[in-house]
């Protein structure tokens, strides 16, 4: 399992990044499609990392990762 930092492709969203997670590797600069506050955006992957390196912080963080809905493909 990896967690993606991603920064979403849309206006008056007022987060610069934020973090999802996917079953599969998915390389940086590639397109994918995630939700925010029930919309369904389009968001660009800006870093990749395995989520054993950061197990414990997800843990005791206040929220829950969500998944990517859809990979569209590399930019």
């Amino acid at each position: 399992m990896r967690i993606l930092e991603v920064i979403p492709i849309a206006k008056g969203l007022p987060f610069e990044s934020l973090s999802y997670f996917s079953l599969r590797d998915v390389p940086i600069g590639t397109i994918v499609t995630v939700s925010i506050r029930k919309k369904i955006v389009d968001a660009l992957v800006i870093s990749s990392e395995d989520i054993s390196a950061s197990k414990g912080s997800i843990k005791a963080s206040d929220f829950k990762l969500k998944k990517i809905i859809d990979v569209k493909g590399v930019s």
